[in-house]
């Protein structure tokens, strides 16, 4: 558990699903979902000379379903659990047509999607959560790291450094 990505979560605010524009890198959504229309959410990736690891977790709740088998005063009752299923995917993109899939999280038995990606390169991306079922509510969170790249030093330079180590160890 890192309590400082949770506060920076909650810092950014949340982002709402939308084919037409970004969302920040980092943040969140209490969303709905829509068997006919994925919720898109368009974010960038733009540091220089950088790679970034994303993280991603989306969640909903199981619907229970209560029915009164024995109406009057001495009811009975009895409860139907259903769950819908929410898929959440990772998509490159140009402006805001999605590209080719990265990752995907497809589980049909759970309640949670997690989605970790890594190595990305700056550029734009797309979240996709899609549904086999209208109306379900969900909570979707997603964090950036930025990994700046260390360049390696060159062979010359650690000859170098292993000369002047040389020269100075005997003396």
């Amino acid at each position: 558990l890192n309590v400082l990505h949770s506060h920076d979560l909650l810092m950014e605010g949340e982002h709402d699903a939308s084919a037409s524009s970004a969302v920040a890198a980092t943040g969140w959504d209490l969303g709905t979902s829509s068997a006919a229309d994925p919720q898109l959410y368009f974010f960038d990736l733009g540091t220089p000379d950088s790679f970034f690891e994303i993280a991603a977790s989306l969640v909903w709740n199981r619907q229970i379903t209560a029915t009164d088998t024995q109406p009057g005063p001495s009811a009975s009752w009895s409860f139907t659990p259903s769950l819908a299923n929410l898929n959440l995917r990772l998509f490159n993109a140009d402006g805001f047509v999605l590209g080719s899939e990265i990752g995907a999280s497809l589980s049909e038995t759970d309640n949670v999607e997690l989605l970790l990606a890594n190595s990305l390169a700056p550029g734009r991306y797309a979240w996709q959560v899609t549904s086999d079922t209208s109306g379900i509510d969900y909570g979707f969170s997603w964090n950036v790291e930025t990994i700046t790249a260390v360049p390696e030093p060159g062979v010359p330079v650690l000859a170098s450094v292993g000369l002047l180590f040389l020269v100075f160890r005997r003396r």
